[in-house]
């Protein structure tokens, strides 16, 4: 399974200027816009531990902004304490963690690998809320924690989340582009591994379309044929209306030479 990311505007305290350092909440177990829930006593840690940096906008080729420190659970929510690099280490990370300081950045998102998950026993408004939904709302209840980003997303009571990356990928793409996919049923696309088998339902719209497409086609052809028959009648009259200059000509010509034969026997 894909790697997924969630973003979340995240609770922000204990700012500490000498420590470049203040504790963020990454992730909570409400219920997201995608109607996820990720358990935080799924949360594995170990491996992230071992290179716990931070990164900006899951930028890995890029220097860190922080390292993230004191990462835990606690009250059902993961939390951990990014430690910034210093102006003199990277720049971008001090523009960084003033922006926090200051308000303007509250946001990080987790990049994570599903290891276990189920769909969700949904509500009636649920049901009603994510029911056409392209996927089915999972609960989370064992991930392993790939890294951590600062993210330039608005705040948000909530928290602020994107689907799976690779579902959001196919469906970003496919939706801004979807004069290339006639007919396709977005919400059917569940998997990019998906995409090639997937069967798509043609619409009646689009069949009128499409049969509306071919007649005129067809129109257009036979245009093209009146235009041609046209211009080879135009061209005909024109040869024609020319042999027949030549005609007379050489009627005037015969007159012509049967007088001067006349005057000659004269």
């Amino acid at each position: 399974m894909q790697p997924i990311v969630k973003l979340y505007d995240c609770e922000l305290k204990d700012f500490n200027e000498r420590e470049r350092a203040f504790t963020a909440t990454a992730s909570t177990e409400a219920i997201d816009r995608d109607g996820d829930i990720l358990r935080a006593n799924g949360w594995k840690l170990k491996n992230y531990k071992k290179n716990p940096v931070v990164l900006w906008g899951h930028d890995a080729g890029s220097l860190p902004i922080a390292k993230a420190k004191d990462i835990r659970i606690e009250d059902n929510k993961l939390k951990f304490r990014p430690q910034f690099a210093t102006a003199e280490q990277n720049p971008f990370a001090e523009q960084v963690f003033q922006m926090f300081k200051a308000g303007f950045l509250r946001a990080f998102s987790v990049r994570f690998d599903p290891i276990e998950s189920e769909d969700r026993e949904l509500t009636e408004a649920e049901k009603a809320k994510y029911g056409n939904y392209w996927r089915k709302p999972q609960e989370y209840k064992s991930l392993e924690l790939l890294e951590i980003s600062a993210v330039n997303v608005p705040a948000n009571p909530e928290a602020l989340k994107s689907p799976a990356m690779h579902d959001f990928i196919v469906k970003s793409y496919m939706a801004s582009n979807i004069k290339l996919f006639p007919g396709i049923d977005i919400p059917k696309i569940d998997k990019i591994e998906n995409l090639a088998t997937t069967e798509f339902d043609f619409t009646d719209d689009l069949k009128e379309k499409r049969e509306k497409l071919e007649k005129l086609l067809r129109d257009k052809e036979l245009k093209k044929a009146e235009q041609s028959i046209d211009e080879e009648i135009a061209n005909l009259e024109k040869e024609i209306a020319a042999e027949k200059s030549i005609e007379e000509l050489q009627n005037k010509l015969n007159i012509l030479q049967v007088g001067i034969t006349g005057l000659i026997k004269k």
